[in-house]
């Protein structure tokens, strides 16, 4: 998830810069889904929903994303979840991918 804060005349601004991000993180196999939308008044935000969370981490750790906190110092959030139950579908798609090494079931108690 990342937001991005912005007085109102640069909303359409940031709109781009997330969708340009958007359509260039589109050519990872493992990015299941992805969404760019207004949130709050001020507000624009993406969503990804990747099959390993090791390839969401990398998203965070990306160039475009270090130069985008520094231009928006402030104003920019970006986090990264971990699901560990599953909780619901989005177009379809189970949101929770089982990750590799991690057990379906917690280990039984001794």
């Amino acid at each position: 998830m990342i937001r991005l804060r912005a007085p109102a005349l640069q909303i359409p601004t940031v709109l781009v810069e997330l969708l340009r991000l958007r359509r260039r993180l589109a050519a990872d196999p493992d990015l299941l889904r992805s969404v760019v939308g207004l949130g709050w008044p001020g507000e624009v935000c993406f969503l990804g929903i990747w099959r390993a969370g090791d390839r969401a981490a990398g998203c965070l750790d990306d160039q475009w994303v270090r130069r985008t906190a520094s231009r928006w110092a402030g104003s920019f959030w970006a986090s990264q979840w971990l699901s560990e139950h599953e909780f619901g579908h989005w177009d379809g798609l189970r949101l929770r991918r089982l990750r590799r090494g991690v057990p379906d079931q917690p280990p039984a108690a001794d």
